[in-house]
């Protein structure tokens, strides 16, 4: 299914209706048995979407940059967005999976759901081959990271936070090696900054 290996975890735009409006996210996903599985924490809006509508998009993307707006510049990214039915997809395309909730086991220790999304539709990508940065990869992995800090610290988990933070930091000095300047490097930044607040607003640091 549009190059996808089973049980091995990617990383898409999901898309998700909040009301009306679409509502974009990162998210990483396996396909398993002709499902999607995923885990989402409960206090995403993701996972308040996925209760109430039940359906979504799962957009292919590599880009680091995009999934920098997914997370702080959602307006920007929704934008490049184009409606198929109830399908949300990203323009350039790189292929997508529609979904409905199948079912949901939640975790209640971790304050988290696995999510066995049920595929809908798929449609295949069209957008040209843009060359590959190992910032991507970095931006990408910075971005996963700071996802977690904020759970990780509500469960009590500041050690677990802390060398998270320490991730980041890593990939951020990452990206400034690999880039000099420009968007990667700006992002980077601005990750290794809310980040470093987070922590420090929880007394880390």
């Amino acid at each position: 299914m549009i190059g996808l290996e089973s049980g091995i975890a990617y990383e898409f735009i999901a898309i998700t209706m909040n009301g009306e409006k679409p509502y974009p996210a990162p998210l990483g996903a396996k396909e398993i048995s002709e499902k999607m599985v995923t885990t989402i924490y409960w206090e995403t809006p993701t996972y308040t979407n996925m209760k109430a509508i039940g359906t979504g998009t799962l957009n292919l993307c590599h880009d680091g940059t995009i999934y920098y707006q997914a997370v702080f510049e959602k307006e920007k990214l929704i934008t490049r967005l184009k409606q198929d039915d109830k399908w949300w997809i990203l323009y350039p395309s790189e292929g997508w999976v529609g979904f409905r909730v199948a079912h949901e086991e939640k975790e209640e220790a971790m304050k988290r759901s696995v999510f066995m999304l049920e595929i809908s539709a798929v449609g295949e990508g069209d957008a040209e081959h843009t060359p590959y940065t190992r910032a991507d990869g970095a931006l990408i992995e910075m971005l996963i990271h700071h996802s977690r800090l904020k759970p990780y610290l509500r469960l009590g988990r500041r050690k677990d936070a802390e060398q998270l933070l320490s991730l980041i930091e890593y990939y951020a000095s990452l990206v400034s090696r690999l880039a000099t300047e420009g968007k990667y490097v700006a992002y980077a930044r601005d990750v290794l900054h809310r980040s470093t607040e987070i922590l420090g607003s929880h007394g880390v640091g």
